[in-house]
């Protein structure tokens, strides 16, 4: 609202999808910045990768990991079937793991 001149985004959001909320009153109908996303092609689907997997380590049987099966199946198949969630985890242990050991020396 603050004189922002558009919103864009990578990744899908279907659980909250704030992105969409429309808010109608004489303030934001005058000054409500146009909002594009989810993204399309690589950008989009690495915006949501990143969403998907950051909730499947927390809450595989969660409301949001529900809403991605839900929403969007065809999504979730493609990157659990080709094993992207689970190297997205393998990646952020890892980098977990460097940092610490990095400590021990730094």
């Amino acid at each position: 609202m603050a004189t922002v001149g558009r919103v864009e985004y990578a990744g899908a959001d279907p659980y909250g999808g704030a992105a969409h909320i429309q808010i109608h009153n004489a303030h934001t109908a005058r000054l409500m910045p146009p909002i594009i996303g989810p993204a399309d092609g690589a950008m989009g689907t690495i915006g949501a990768l990143l969403h998907y997997a950051f909730y499947v380590e927390r809450a595989p049987d969660g409301v949001v990991v529900g809403a991605y099966r839900e929403a969007m199946p065809e999504f979730v198949s493609h990157v659990d079937g080709a094993g992207l969630t689970k190297e997205v985890l393998r990646l952020k242990a890892e980098r977990r793991e460097l940092t610490e050991l990095m400590a021990l020396f730094g």
